[in-house]
């Protein structure tokens, strides 16, 4: 038996506008050895969630207006409701080339699968996207145990050159001044693994195997993917393959390198302690200096009375050391950190009994350049 009705009508549904639940996005975040700051780099996590089933895109665009599409990550997948999705973008463009370091924005776009609804939303975040990094840089100086090392990491395998200046060289955008022909001490070139710490060392040696004196030298770090980009001889960048170092990482890092063979860290401080003048008081007429002068550099000296007037300077010029007393009690002009003075004025007069003082300043012509000046008190009776 069956029943002789038929019944017919509609149903509404009314599921309502897509909405996302959560959005988010999560650079990776890479081990560090030396540093404490915080360095964000590709992969990016994309977490999202939508309330009900959707069609969803993401999409990587430039800031620029209108925006240009750099990366498709995901297009028109089938995502269910209450769920959180996690997508990946590497950090590369459609053509699978790391994007150039800036910011950027991820939107991602939900809308109906039937063609019948008609909802969409609309999520986007700005990112910073840095992919060829330089980082987790430090610094070991050189002494007469340890050898110099330059420390860091790079977030892909690229060809990195380090290369060493001489102190006082500054740069003027990319180019040492002065130029590397006469600037250049040493220079470090070679093929280096991703996100591992990396260490390299530096003995103290030019480019002639000859130990350069203590300073703060100048180095330079930089590096690229694009291997035949750079030299190996010289290490410097084709202008060809990479025009105005387009191919370079996003970092170039430049820093300052102690080298203190000496054993010093306190240049002036060892000096205005070592430096002394003797006999004090001063007796006889073989009165001497000892200035300690740790490079090659130059030496002067000023002598002043209690009225602060100018009684008697030298300037022994660039060198290693100064004048000497010889055995018979006369001034030799010898390569020694000794510098006499016979108890005369600028004049050749002799001084008249007093107080007197001496400032001995020492520039370094090499090395750290440093100005080292110190105030010596002698009592002539």
């Amino acid at each position: 038996m069956y029943s002789t009705d038929e019944a017919y009508g509609y149903i509404d549904i009314s599921r309502g506008q897509i909405i996302f639940t959560t959005f988010d996005v999560i650079p990776n975040i890479p081990q560090m050895y030396n540093s404490s700051d915080t360095v964000k780099l590709p992969p990016f996590e994309i977490d999202y969630g939508v309330t009900r089933q959707s069609s969803v895109t993401i999409e990587i665009l430039t800031l620029d207006l209108p925006q240009r599409l750099v990366a498709t990550v995901a297009a028109g997948q089938v995502r269910d409701g209450d769920i959180v999705y996690q997508d990946f973008w590497d950090g590369k463009d459609m053509d699978g080339n790391f994007v150039t370091g800036g910011a950027y924005n991820v939107r991602i776009r939900a809308q109906d699968i039937a063609s019948q609804l008609t909802s969409r939303a609309t999520v986007q975040m700005t990112i910073d996207v840095y992919p060829l990094r330089i980082y987790d840089v430090s610094i070991m100086p050189l002494t007469m145990d340890v050898p110099a090392g330059v420390s860091y990491q790079v977030s892909e395998p690229m060809k990195v050159v380090t290369k060493i200046y001489k102190p006082g060289t500054t740069f003027v955008g990319d180019s040492p001044y002065p130029p590397e022909a006469t600037s250049l001490v040493k220079r470090i070139i070679g093929v280096r693994p991703a996100r591992t710490q990396i260490t390299e060392y530096w003995d103290g040696t030019d480019l002639t195997l000859s130990k350069v004196p203590d300073g703060n030298y100048v180095f330079k770090v930089y590096g690229s993917t694009m291997t035949e980009a750079i030299s190996t001889i010289d290490g410097n960048y084709s202008t060809t393959l990479c025009p105005g170092g387009s191919c370079l990482a996003d970092d170039i890092v430049t820093a300052n390198i102690p080298v203190t063979k000496g054993g010093t860290y306190d240049l002036c401080g060892e000096f205005a302690h070592d430096a002394f003048f003797a006999p004090n008081p001063y007796t006889g007429t073989s009165g001497w200096f000892r200035i300690p002068v740790p490079m090659n550099g130059r030496v002067m000296l000023k002598m002043y009375n209690l009225a602060g007037d100018l009684v008697y300077k030298k300037d022994y010029g660039n060198r290693g050391g100064g004048d000497n007393v010889d055995g018979s009690g006369k001034c030799v002009a010898t390569h020694t950190h000794e510098a006499c003075w016979p108890k005369v004025n600028g004049s050749g007069n002799t001084v008249a009994p007093g107080v007197y003082f001496a400032v001995i300043r020492f520039e370094a012509s090499e090395g750290t350049r440093d100005v080292c000046q110190t105030v010596k008190k002698i009592l002539v009776p």
